[in-house]
């Protein structure tokens, strides 16, 4: 195979028309600039191997570039002609593009933000996004954390935006996410009970995520109840009728919506009907052997 050769993302396309295969590979900079390249291998000069594109790739590169194009007309506007009143309405023109562009931008960060890092089970996340798990957030925290940095900025009371923020640092930087955190359950943010609960439960502090857990329980926060309900499972919060609490956080979180509460409750009451049924069964064979054991002592000769 013929090494990479760079190529002009503006003329080429991406994906093939037909299978929808990715035909282009890229690299990307410290600096969040993107180079593409017609084959896979490695980059020429920093040595770093070659990825295929994909969809979010294309989306934040053209962020990206959005928001060079805007720093660069921002740097360096045109002088002003104070001679020619061609030259000052050249310059109105900028400044209205600039700011277009700042906006433009600011929205596409929104977007980017809840499409790359809303959680699937946050009752306030976008209707529009989907949202996307833990696992799969920790393949491009990166990208998330740039996106919904500007989101945040651009709309600083916007929650969930925020909540997004702190969901992707905490990938790497646990630590930066608990204030943020803290600050948004005390804004009643209700996902992020579950969040904070899970870096305590990591640090081994049972006794404060089980507060965080209860808290985030009140706050109608479904993963706080699978996460809670998940603990009694295992012993680490002792409950008179350990059962019965967690078919019940299980059962209140599968009516908010939960997907894994609510297939976990179908596997319980699957079980229950098994174990119902084995019990009937089981009384019936009892029955029908005493019917037997009856019939045959009345048939022997007294």
């Amino acid at each position: 195979m013929r090494p990479p050769n760079k190529v002009d993302p503006e003329t080429i396309d991406f994906f093939d028309p037909v299978t929808g295969e990715a035909k282009i590979w890229y690299w990307r900079d410290s600096d969040g600039q993107y180079e593409f390249f017609d084959n896979p291998g490695f980059h020429p000069k920093a040595g770093d191997e070659l990825k295929r594109v994909d969809a979010s790739v294309i989306r934040l590169w053209r962020l990206k570039k959005a928001e060079t194009d805007a720093r660069e007309i921002q740097d360096h506007p045109r002088q002003e002609d104070e001679a020619n009143a061609q030259g000052e309405q050249q310059k109105v023109q900028n400044q209205k593009e600039a700011s277009a562009q700042r906006t433009q931008r600011e929205a596409q960060a929104g977007a980017m933000c809840d499409q790359l890092a809303a959680n699937p089970t946050d009752t306030r996340k976008s209707s529009e996004a989907i949202g996307v798990r833990y696992e799969e957030l920790k393949g491009h925290a990166r990208e998330a954390l740039e996106v919904c940095g500007v989101a945040v900025e651009a709309y600083p009371n916007e929650l969930r935006y925020r909540y997004q923020y702190a969901r992707a640092l905490e990938v790497n930087a646990p630590d930066k996410a608990i204030p943020i955190y803290r600050q948004l359950i005390r804004e009643r943010y209700a996902a992020a009970y579950d969040n904070l609960a899970n870096i305590l439960l990591r640090r081994r502090d049972m006794r404060s995520a089980i507060a965080v857990l209860k808290g985030g329980v009140e706050a109608e926060d479904p993963d706080s109840m699978v996460t809670l309900a998940e603990l009694i499972e295992r012993g680490y919060l002792p409950v008179r009728n350990p059962e019965g609490a967690k078919y019940a956080l299980l059962g209140r979180a599968a009516r908010l919506g939960h997907a894994g509460a609510q297939l976990a409750i179908e596997q319980l009451k699957s079980e229950r009907q098994n174990i119902q049924q084995r019990a009937f069964q089981q009384q019936q064979e009892q029955q029908m052997m005493l019917d037997v054991f009856g019939t045959i002592l009345r048939s022997i000769p007294r």
